[in-house]
């Protein structure tokens, strides 16, 4: 059995390869985090306006009302 040790030079070539590869799944996942909480922050502002317009409807129902 014989075992191939690759040239010094392929194995850096393919250690530099897996570490580009590894930098760039890690750029992609932070940027994915990134746009996460970004959609996350404006659903709980839109959550948050649409429930303050709520509140302010019920209000103005309950003013009818008391009419």
């Amino acid at each position: 059995m014989e075992l191939s040790i690759p040239p010094p030079a392929l194995a850096i070539a393919t250690w530099s390869s897996n570490r580009n590869a590894q930098e760039l799944h890690r750029a992609s996942s932070e940027r994915s985090l990134v746009w996460f909480h970004v959609f996350h922050r404006l659903a709980v502002a839109s959550r948050s306006s649409a429930m303050g317009r709520l509140s302010q409807r019920q209000h103005e129902l309950d003013e009818l009302v008391q009419l």
